[in-house]
């Protein structure tokens, strides 16, 4: 199962760090609006780096770590993406 973490800010972060302690890393996939931020905690867990579209393609549970300021234009921009799967999902 590929979980997927859409803002890999402090909670977020955290978040990751614990799952990572009992999945494995290659199975958490991250984005953020800032790049390097997501690519720092991959390294340190072992998680691979994304998309959000790519998240909202193919993981089994999305996690939404943004500000809620953003959380409309995050969800305007997957709500296409997600309609389009046949697949069940886990929107948190």
């Amino acid at each position: 199962m590929n979980i997927g973490f859409i803002g890999t800010g402090n909670m977020a972060g955290a978040l990751v760090r614990a799952l990572c302690k009992t999945v494995d890393g290659q199975q958490v996939w991250l984005s953020n609006r800032t790049v390097s931020k997501a690519q720092e905690l991959a390294r340190e867990v072992g998680a691979t780096v994304s998309t959000n579209e790519a998240i909202a393609r193919a993981c089994q549970v999305i996690y939404l770590g943004v500000k809620p300021n953003m959380m409309k234009d995050l969800l305007e921009e997957l709500a296409p993406v997600l309609r389009q799967r046949s697949q069940d999902f886990v929107l948190i």
